[in-house]
């Protein structure tokens, strides 16, 4: 049988992300949160030194809005992302 154990290889690479807005449709970029449209979309990574972000474009995939009574009300928005996640220094 040869081998004793499994080995793998890198496959293509994918990326998603999904964040938490407060639901405002006067915000011009908010509006354009629609499941199916293609958005740009830059990610800070919650560090201390804010240096290092990363950019792409992506499709909304999900979008929900949830709150309680007398709350802001809460948007989570999914993007899954078209081409490469690129390094912004």
């Amino acid at each position: 049988m040869g081998d004793t154990s499994k080995t793998f290889t890198t496959g293509i690479k994918s990326w998603t992300a999904s964040c938490e807005v407060l639901y405002d449709l006067s915000n011009a970029v908010q509006a354009d949160l629609v499941i199916g449209e293609t958005v740009d979309i830059k990610i800070f990574p919650n560090t201390s030194s804010q240096t290092e972000s990363f950019a792409g474009t992506g499709i909304v995939t999900a979008t929900s809005q949830s709150g309680a009574l007398g709350d802001m009300v809460n948007s989570s928005v999914t993007v899954q992302g078209t081409g490469a996640l690129t390094v912004v220094a």
